[in-house]
């Protein structure tokens, strides 16, 4: 597995070396092994910064490019005015292209990042044991389904959730809601 923590402060000093600081620092940055829909995320609560990257970008036959890639991705997030994917941030991710010839956008499908035969191995969708299937208590459509134990769940384990709101049918508040496992 590739160091994180290296990649992270290698893709800091290149940023640095253009003019480009981002707040956050590598011992910010974590692995995420739970998500499958995106290659990393940056993050924000007050004035501090974290970010998480896929660990199927971590694994040593992924090609350094595409780790390095992501990496800035998120690193450009954390610069002044540049949370979205919008003017500063565009602005940063060309300068970085041009400096380093990166291809550093918005959003990349795994076959841009990995071979046919990575993406089988890496990206196997995600099997859910369990459906919990949520209905209200008075229209009795089903409102909701859920792979998890979510805190909807848990309320209506707790009192049916009568302090939820099923707002699309205007049935309100004070209805109890029911769920089925499938």
């Amino acid at each position: 597995m590739k160091d994180l923590q290296m990649i992270a402060n290698e893709c800091i000093r290149d940023l640095n070396a253009i003019g480009i600081y981002p707040h956050c620092k590598a011992e910010d940055f974590s692995v995420n092994t739970r998500a499958k829909q995106r290659w990393g995320q940056c993050r924000k609560k007050g004035d501090k910064y974290s970010i998480n990257i896929s660990n199927r970008l971590l694994y040593d036959d992924i090609s350094d490019i595409a780790t390095k890639t992501t990496v800035m991705h998120e690193l450009l997030h954390s610069c002044d005015n540049a949370m979205e994917h919008k003017h500063e941030w565009l602005r940063l991710a060309n300068k970085v292209n041009q400096a380093y010839g990166y291809n550093i956008k918005r959003c990349t499908s795994a076959s841009e990042k990995m071979t046919d035969e990575q993406i089988k191995r890496y990206n196997k969708p995600i099997e859910h044991a369990k459906t919990y299937v949520c209905t209200c208590g008075k229209c009795g459509k089903v409102i909701a389904q859920y792979h998890r134990r979510s805190k909807f769940i848990q309320a209506i384990d707790e009192d049916g959730a009568i302090k939820w709101f099923h707002g699309k049918n205007k049935c309100g508040y004070g209805y109890k809601f029911s769920y089925v496992v499938k």
